[in-house]
């Protein structure tokens, strides 16, 4: 079974159980749905790209989000809401020409070392992917003027689905080149998210920052991100 319902289920459940002192479903759960853009931080020089070399990345994407919403605590002006939403973050994409041995390449510098240690020619990485899970947060805000500002934190259970072909590789000198492959592991890991939002009725805007941290071990590689961090427009029906 996909374990994001069960994450998604118990939070609801526990926002309900919360929230049992209103008189009727739509009291304490509202529909929300979102899209804006995300903008992919990369865990930096050399790993699955070198700034030093010919190379592009494609690290902004569109984002859609969907979920539920509702009142853990509310006042004339100011309360809490809960929110647990499923949010694609976008697809994420590198190339590069880059060294296949790290000792080739200085993250100092941002170039290769001269001579370099290990002389083979460079190979081309290929990778993308993405980042989708479910947003579970809790957001105090308070009411000026007809304005709602709000500020959000919570966990981000999200499954990072990254893939890279690295073509003519070798690592060694005069051995023939091949093809290889490596990817993230497919288990579920666990982020964080954090924001601010200012809306007026049922329309927001919000800014999210998520930290994506992907746990890898020596048949998985770790994801090009790190984090990313979003624009959105919600709307609350």
């Amino acid at each position: 079974m996909n374990r994001f319902k069960y994450i998604t289920a118990a939070a609801v459940a526990m926002a309900l159980a919360s929230s049992a002192h209103a008189d009727s479903i739509t009291d304490y759960v509202r529909l929300e749905l979102g899209a804006g853009v995300s903008r992919y931080s990369t865990q930096g020089d050399n790993t699955w790209y070198q700034q030093g070399m010919q190379h592009q990345l494609g690290l902004s994407a569109p984002v859609l989000s969907a979920g539920l919403t509702g009142p853990l605590y509310t006042r004339e002006k100011w309360g809490v809401d809960w929110h647990v939403d499923y949010v694609s973050l976008g697809h994420v994409s590198s190339q590069c020409e880059c060294t296949p041995v790290d000792a080739n390449y200085s993250t100092q510098t941002h170039a290769l070392i001269n001579p370099m240690p290990v002389n083979v020619q460079n190979a081309n990485f290929v990778g993308n992917g993405n980042a989708q899970g479910v947003s579970i947060t809790i957001e105090p805000y308070f009411r000026y003027r007809g304005w709602r500002i709000g500020a959000e934190a919570g966990l981000f259970p999200y499954r990072p689905d990254w893939d890279v072909s690295v073509y003519n590789w070798s690592e060694t000198p005069g051995a023939a080149t091949q093809t290889v492959h490596a990817h993230t592991p497919n288990g579920l890991q666990l982020g964080k998210v954090v924001g601010v939002s200012v809306g007026r009725g049922p329309l927001s805007l919000s800014y999210q920052h998520f930290i994506l941290p992907t746990k890898y071990d020596s048949a998985h590689s770790p994801a090009i991100w790190s984090g990313a961090d979003v624009l959105m427009v919600k709307y609350r029906f």
